[in-house]
C-alpha cells in the first residue's frame, strides 16, 4: 500500500443527479479502474488535482489518500477509491455511460 493512504472510509454527503452520474463515468472512463480481488470488488482512479477526488467524495463516499507513482511523471497524486457494496452500486449507476472496454471491466468485477 502507498504511503500516507488514509484508510477511514467517508460516507456522501451529497446525493448525484444524473449528470453527476455522467460526468463521474468520464473521469472513470479515462483515468478510472474497476476490479476485485479475492475478498471484495473495488472502483479507484489517481488525479493531481484535489478538487476532482474530493468531488467523488462528496458524491459516492469513499477513502481519499496521496500515493506515489514511479516512472515517467514521477510525484504524488491523490487516490480516490470506494469496495464492497458501494463500489457495486457506483460501478452499477456508471455502467451506461461508459465504452465496452470499461463495461467489461465492470462485468468481470460483478461476477
Amino acid at each position: 500500500m502507498s504511503k500516507g493512504f488514509r484508510r477511514k472510509v467517508l460516507n456522501a454527503v451529497k446525493s448525484p443527479t444524473e449528470f453527476d452520474i455522467a460526468f463521474a463515468a468520464g473521469f472513470m472512463e479515462g483515468d478510472g479502474y474497476f476490479g476485485k480481488n479475492k475478498t471484495t470488488v473495488s472502483a479507484e482512479f489517481n488525479q493531481k488535482d484535489k478538487w476532482i477526488i474530493d468531488w467523488f467524495q462528496q458524491y459516492f463516499g469513499g477513502t481519499v489518500g496521496i500515493t506515489h507513482k514511479q516512472g515517467i511523471s514521477l510525484g504524488s497524486y491523490w487516490r480516490w477509491r470506494i469496495s464492497g457494496e458501494r463500489a457495486r452500486n457506483f460501478m452499477r449507476n456508471v455502467y451506461e455511460y461508459l465504452s465496452p472496454y470499461r463495461q467489461n471491466q465492470i462485468n468481470k468485477a460483478l461476477t
